[in-house]
């Protein structure tokens, strides 16, 4: 789709690909800048026009601002969008899986600072991330943490299924501020062991993590 025009915004290249989304460098030609266009090609996946609505009227240095939202034509039928500014850095989950330690916990320390901040302006505002992994947060070439993609993902009934998950998402669909605090809470004992709680090695293991046979977690691998 490089080259193609949606609504105001020339694509330029793709960045990101997967059956659910799409994601585009592409170029505002009311004002000259280089965004990120996110095609979301499942339904229910985008959040509700009054979420979205809130979601771009926050202004917080640790989230990722929504700058546009929209639908377009596509084939037929209307495929909504969502434009964000676009980022250089890393996703927490590139720094856990190249890692050959555990992260310091001053590194820890200040990336959870910021982290918390993040989903504090959301819980404040009554809106949750939800499903927060860490591959949705993002480092900067500058040390800052942004919470990204937030407003973008699913809040139909099927609930994708992690290590990351908190309990009464997959229970009951039930999903609020404890459940980015429970999700946050996984990421950091990875950080910190670069390994998640109740991780087991059998492949044949399936469902939540959490409600597995044994329930002891790993012992961690830093002191």
């Amino acid at each position: 789709m490089p080259g193609r025009t949606i609504d105001r915004y020339e694509l330029i290249e793709q960045l990101r690909a997967e059956p659910d989304r799409a994601s585009f460098k592409a170029r505002d030609t009311h004002t000259g800048q280089v965004v990120v266009l996110h095609l979301l090609r499942q339904a229910g996946q985008l959040a509700s026009p009054r979420d979205l609505q809130a979601f771009a009227g926050l202004m917080h240095p640790n989230l990722l601002a929504i700058r546009n939202a929209g639908t377009f034509d596509e084939e037929g039928r209307l495929t909504p969008f969502v434009v964000t500014p676009l980022l250089d850095g890393v996703a927490l989950e590139d720094i856990i899986r190249q890692a050959r330690a555990p992260l310091t916990t001053e590194w820890i320390g200040d990336f959870a600072l910021q982290a918390c901040a993040g989903l504090e302006a959301l819980h404040e505002h009554n809106l949750v991330r939800g499903h927060l992994t860490p591959g949705s947060l993002l480092i900067t070439d500058h040390g800052l943490v942004t919470i990204i993609d937030f407003g973008l993902l699913a809040r139909s009934p099927g609930v994708p299924v992690s290590p990351y998950t908190a309990p009464e998402l997959v229970i009951d669909g039930r999903i609020s501020a404890a459940s980015d605090i429970y999700s946050f809470g996984v990421i950091l004992y990875e950080a910190l062991t670069l390994t998640t709680p109740f991780a087991r090695p059998q492949p044949e293991a399936v469902g939540p993590p959490w409600n597995r046979r044994s329930r002891e977690p790993p012992p961690p691998t830093s002191p």
